[in-house]
């Protein structure tokens, strides 16, 4: 219905990425990186790289992060994505003195290396973030859902 808004493009692609269409996916977040805020660019491309991944291509993650402020959240998943920061990093960077706030990094933080470790066939490490996703409580963030799901992928339980 809006094809020209970067937010439901962005929603649609996850939605994609569960559906196993894995190049739309791309190509849609590809997309938004090219047009959308850079909030909203930086996890496009962290979405781009996974969907690049998962495919079996070369996620390529240096190119398409252009000229992305990567100082700003949640630009330090993308410098451990690049080899450039660890979890203990990311984890700090997640820290925050509104209580709400911290929650709200969390969720990101702890699905995305949920993800870091699911691509690196860490499985039973992949599924801990997953569960800390969870536990997080945000149900509105797309993270949430997406962990649910990785989760029975793996077959596991919350």
């Amino acid at each position: 219905l809006t094809p020209n808004d970067s937010e439901a493009r962005y929603s649609r692609e996850i939605w994609n990425f569960y559906r196993d269409r894995l190049t739309a996916a791309a190509n849609d977040f590809s997309s938004v990186l090219a047009d959308a805020d850079d909030s909203l660019r930086r996890y496009a491309l962290l979405w781009l790289y996974l969907s690049r991944v998962r495919s079996g291509a070369d996620g390529a993650l240096m190119e398409s992060a252009g000229n992305l402020d990567l100082d700003e959240w949640p630009g330090v998943i993308v410098a451990l994505y690049q080899g450039g920061a660890d979890v203990e990093q990311v984890l700090a960077a997640a820290i925050d003195e509104d209580p709400r706030k911290q929650l709200e990094n969390e969720c990101v933080a702890y699905f995305f290396l949920g993800q870091y470790r699911l691509i690196n066939g860490d499985y039973a490490g992949a599924a801990e973030f997953f569960r800390k996703t969870l536990a997080t409580g945000m149900t509105s963030y797309r993270q949430f859902a997406a962990a649910e799901e990785e989760l029975r992928r793996l077959g596991v339980s919350r």
